[in-house]
């Protein structure tokens, strides 16, 4: 999970770094690739990085994800997200929905 995590945060930050857009949080129904734990040692470094705020209670937080609208399928986890930030790099506070 760590290893993942770990190639996961080296794509978004050459992402971020590529793109420069901003970190706009909006809520979303997101298909993401992968998932983590706010309170995860390797996710609260990767948040930091960012610049996103981290949730104080811990929540799940999607990484790489992309907006979901049902018509097409979604081959990781599907959330509904309180917060999406850097069109959908990160997001924040989601719950898992059925598949």
């Amino acid at each position: 999970m760590f290893s993942k995590i770990c190639v996961i945060a080296a794509s978004l930050l050459f992402t971020c770094a590529v793109t420069a857009s901003p970190l706009t949080p909006r809520f979303s129904t997101e298909c993401c690739a992968n998932f983590g734990s706010s309170n995860d040692p390797s996710v609260m470094t990767l948040l930091g990085l960012l610049g996103v705020p981290i949730p104080d209670p811990p929540t799940f937080v999607g990484l790489s994800c992309s907006p979901y609208d049902g018509t097409t399928p979604c081959n990781g986890f599907i959330f509904g997200c309180n917060d999406v930030y850097g069109g959908g790099l990160i997001a924040v506070g989601c719950g898992g929905l059925p598949n």
